[in-house]
């Protein structure tokens, strides 16, 4: 499309100044995005916006160039952008859910899993061996702190960790650390025997005891507000090492397993020139989606703004494939046909899922197409396979 060095520049400062603007918003209360959507970019007070910033950026040089190549002027060079852009992306707005009140929170009382909790006592004896001479030397007894009430070796070490508060969870934590001592006291006959049970493995039995806490922490959120700070994401830069050639889509790798090793390309419909896969899966949804897609691409870190409880975290979320079609914007994970039920796969469901209602009402405020989340067993995807049929079983 553009000609020359210069264009190619100025056509590279209008998408930073586009990204730029896309993260702007209206001045007053109201606070929405300064562009609504790329469709919003065609609009003339904004191309003069973007073209007055892309001059402004200009070395002298590029004008100078730009003055004696032809007829197309900064302005032209910027609506020929805006117009790779609309063809080439998919409207991803950024949306957060914000409390409006006190967000509630902490762990539910629970019973703990104590069955891999079989320690046995220790020699508390200290050996000491010489460098030279090989005598070994028995010192005595290695040094312990002794608790005067048995669940303190937990708590103690379980109050280490940044999110248990002793103050706010020390009901808790007695109450699970008293369940971890009773459990241990059916199988030792000794008080010294628990001692020095607790004493070695304290720090153990907090690690277990935190990792099954995770797994009943709550948020309590009374009132809630959707905020869309941006309008559209542009899509985000990627860089890709590979092993060999540039492969077609079409061809499966000689080692499926390693498939992550190799950079696939020579898309018609794909919005970045290459992709990687992380399995033949992904590959052959791949091919899918060039045969009855609009536009698809594989996101990355930061292209959504979807995030999923993991216990006291909220790790993001990054789906398989965003896809566009006629009538629908689709985000699509394929899983193991094992694993559909698994906890973490429904929590990132129930959170794209959710983001998507969200976004269908933000895009079809804006004349744009609904969402829908697909979560595709790994056994239904298949070349034969059609996405509208996929569509209309595997909605979320």
């Amino acid at each position: 499309m553009f000609k020359t060095d210069e264009q190619r520049q100025i056509a590279q400062i209008a998408m930073d100044v586009i990204a730029e603007i896309s993260r702007e918003r209206e001045p007053g209360p109201s606070g929405q995005p300064l562009v609504a959507s790329t469709q919003a970019l065609t609009q003339a007070r904004i191309q003069q916006q973007i073209t007055q910033r892309v001059q402004e950026r200009m070395v002298p040089k590029q004008g100078d160039l730009l003055a004696t190549a032809g007829p197309s002027p900064v302005a032209d060079i910027v609506q020929q952008t805006v117009a790779v852009l609309i063809e080439h992306t998919i409207d991803i707005p950024r949306i957060s859910v914000v409390p409006k009140g006190p967000v509630k929170s902490g762990y539910k009382l629970f019973k703990l899993d104590l069955s891999k909790m079989n320690f046995q006592p220790q020699d508390m004896a200290l050996v000491g061996q010489g460098l030279k001479t090989g005598k070994q030397v028995l010192y005595g007894q290695s040094s312990t702190v002794l608790e005067s009430q048995l669940e303190n070796y937990i708590v103690r070490e379980l109050i280490n960790y940044d999110d248990v508060s002793y103050d706010e969870h020390a009901e808790l934590i007695y109450e699970l650390s008293g369940q971890a001592v009773a459990h241990f006291k059916t199988y030792l006959k000794t008080d010294d025997e628990l001692h020095n049970i607790l004493g070695n493995y304290g720090k153990t039995i907090a690690e277990n005891i935190h990792l099954q806490m995770a797994l009943h922490y709550y948020e309590d959120i009374s009132e809630s507000e959707v905020v869309i700070s941006q309008g559209f994401t542009p899509l985000k830069r990627c860089a890709f090492t590979a092993e060999g050639d540039i492969l077609p889509l079409h061809q499966a790798p000689a080692e499926k397993g390693k498939i992550a090793q190799y950079v696939y390309g020579g898309f018609g419909k794909c919005a970045y020139p290459v992709q990687k896969f992380h399995s033949d899966t992904e590959r052959v949804l791949a091919c899918v989606l060039e045969r009855d897609a609009l536009r698809w691409f594989r996101p990355v870190a930061g292209q959504f703004n979807i995030y999923y409880r993991s216990g006291a975290n909220q790790p993001e979320y990054v789906p398989d494939f965003v896809a566009a079609t006629a009538d629908h914007n689709l985000i699509i994970e394929t899983k193991a046909a094992k694993d559909m039920e698994a906890g973490d796969v429904k929590a990132k469901a129930d959170a794209a899922a959710t983001w998507c209602k969200n976004a269908s009402e933000y895009s079809q405020g804006q004349g744009g197409k609904p969402w829908k989340y697909l979560l595709v067993p790994h056994d239904a995807v298949a070349f034969s396979a059609t996405l509208p049929a996929l569509a209309n079983k595997y909605s979320c």
